[in-house]
């Protein structure tokens, strides 16, 4: 068993970023390989806008970022 596993309770995939809590929603955004997120967790790291209905975002030095604040 990996230590992914090991981490989550049975039937769980992955612990989201933003909140440290099991994914068991039907979508999973993932913002790079090692990125999970519930939808409503994701949000720039910058002003807090939610970023989980948008359809990009973006990673600048681990931070994730919306476009406005990427550019900044």
């Amino acid at each position: 068993m990996n230590k992914l596993e090991e981490s989550c309770p049975q039937g769980a995939a992955w612990p989201s970023v933003g909140c440290g809590e099991p994914i068991r929603d039907p979508v999973v955004l993932q913002v790079c390989t090692d990125q999970q997120w519930h939808t409503g967790c994701l949000s720039c790291e910058a002003c807090h806008c939610p970023l989980g209905e948008h359809v990009n975002c973006f990673l600048r030095d681990g931070r994730t970022l919306c476009r406005s604040n990427y550019a900044w």
